[in-house]
């Protein structure tokens, strides 16, 4: 009522021109804005993806020229083994005796690391080799007051 009788609400509320075009200029800024930032994503992940088939390239490469390498390697070991027990004498049941306990016990050192490298996987799996001072400090406070290290 003290309004009314004031005459505040008779008068024009005048708002500038420039108004308007400065909410526009903002407006048209902001969308610019977020077209530039969706391009540079776009383009981060192309960059990205590239790098990624160039090392999934290189690794394929790696891989076939491995494998070639032991393909190479068997058949020439196996061309070697076959022209000497070829060429060769008859071997008497002593040297085939020491053929045989030297070839079991390659097969047994095999097993053994075979063993001992499963044992440490499993083992770096469930985190047990870790140094005293690794799992000192991954402690929280109230373990190490219980331990009485604080």
């Amino acid at each position: 009522m003290r309004l009314q009788a004031d005459g505040r609400g008779l008068q024009d509320v005048s708002i500038n021109e420039r108004h308007a075009s400065l909410a526009d200029s903002l407006y048209m800024a902001e969308k610019q804005a977020r077209i530039e930032t969706e391009q540079r994503s776009l383009i981060q992940n192309q960059i990205k993806l590239a790098q990624a088939q160039q090392r999934e390239a290189e690794i394929r490469k790696a891989a076939t020229m491995a494998k070639e390498e032991k393909e190479s390697l068997l058949t020439d070991s196996f061309s070697d083994f076959h022209n000497e027990s070829s060429a060769s004498k008859p071997m008497s049941r002593q040297e085939q005796n020491e053929i045989e306990a030297a070839k079991r016990e390659r097969d047994e050192i095999r097993r053994m690391l075979r063993k001992e490298n499963e044992r440490n996987r499993r083992m770096a799996v469930a985190g047990k080799n870790r140094t005293k001072e690794e799992r000192d400090n991954e402690r929280d406070i109230s373990e190490k007051i219980a331990l009485g290290q604080a």
